[in-house]
């Protein structure tokens, strides 16, 4: 046998190993059949996930009960409008407002958004705390009062989020299952110098 034949076939030692892929076979595998498939596949599943959590999350959505029913959740809020006064652009300003249960069943919480990035809040429920909700709300999350028990929605300005000098307003605000009571609001003021 030549030397040019022997070294193409390679050595004793490095026949029957693989090499790792170079990103070239990659791109040629995902270009097969068989790779498109897969990640295809891989796709399906994972959309397939998905679906499954989002739909199951909205069919365990908040209790509803019909005005007038004496079983209903009632929602007393400690205040929906107070006055931050006045406040620095660096300070950080924050209030809770207390949500009690005076109804017979679960009051339950949810859409919980707030009207500007420079405004968040959470909501702490015995030892559950919300994530942080802002403008952006996280409409999956729902909290669950029972009945005689509060909870505390935890109110935050921090105007450096959102730069404006001046007389402010900003709305903190929620859904909860009491049928008196299916949209409420919690607005505050400051004045940022």
């Amino acid at each position: 046998m030549s030397k040019n034949k022997r070294a193409l076939r390679g050595t004793p030692a490095s026949r029957g190993r693989r090499e790792p892929p170079s990103s070239t076979s990659i791109f040629n595998w995902m270009r097969s059949s068989t790779g498109i498939m897969l990640v295809v596949l891989a796709l399906i599943l994972a959309g397939a996930v998905y679906i499954a959590y989002t739909t199951k999350t909205a069919k365990e959505g908040p209790t509803t009960y019909a005005a007038g029913d004496i079983n209903a959740p009632q929602l007393a809020v400690s205040e929906t409008h107070f006055d931050f006064g006045k406040t620095s652009m660096d300070e950080v300003k924050n209030r809770d407002v207390i949500l009690t249960n005076n109804g017979k069943n679960d009051l339950q919480i949810s859409n919980l958004g707030t009207s500007c990035d420079c405004t968040y809040a959470y909501l702490e429920i015995g030892t559950v705390k919300s994530p942080r909700f802002s403008m952006h709300q996280n409409a999956l999350w729902t909290g669950t009062i029972k009945s005689g028990e509060k909870g505390i929605l935890k109110v935050f300005y921090e105007p450096k989020l959102m730069p404006v000098k001046g007389k402010v307003e900003r709305v903190v605000a929620f859904s909860s299952n009491d049928p008196s009571q299916s949209r409420v609001e919690v607005h505050f003021t400051a004045e940022v110098d």
